[in-house]
């Protein structure tokens, strides 16, 4: 019989840490919300889980990814994606630089293409507010036919 009480009691004890570690998980810095936020997000493009980038953007800007996604979503495949800088900004701002490798379907050619991601913090909360692709040092408004 002691073993098994032995037994309960480590189950017991296990289960008492990972509930305390899962209430401390809301108590995160914005810095690890801002890296969980950015996984998250370039995850959903990689994998074309539409809603989940949609989360982090305005209406409007989440409106015209839904549609670009429901109207290209064949036509190309994300097969990685790098976290090249952060830059923190004054206000809760930050700026990340993301370098995407993807393929326009049915080409075999590797592209690649970085994307200057600007975030806020709104409320506890990070969102892109805006994304522009970086070319010879300049960032432009990311063109229609790219898949970001």
């Amino acid at each position: 019989m002691r073993p098994r009480m032995a037994r309960s009691g480590v189950i017991f004890g296990a289960l008492v840490v990972a509930l305390l570690l899962t209430a401390c998980g809301g108590s995160m810095s914005p810095k690890q919300r801002l890296h969980r936020s950015l996984h998250r997000f370039n995850d959903g493009v990689r994998w074309k889980r539409v809603n989940t980038v949609a989360s982090f953007m305005s209406t409007p800007e989440a409106l015209r990814y839904s549609k670009k996604q429901g109207d290209n979503s064949d036509d190309y495949r994300i097969l990685d994606y790098e976290l090249k800088a952060l830059t923190w900004l004054p206000d809760d701002k930050v700026i990340s630089v993301v370098r995407f490798s993807w393929l326009r379907m049915p080409n075999n050619t590797v592209q690649k293409t970085t994307i200057e991601q600007h975030w806020v913090d709104h409320e506890g909360e990070w969102k892109v507010k805006e994304q522009k692709v970086l070319r010879n040092g300049k960032s432009e408004p990311v063109p229609s036919l790219l898949p970001f």
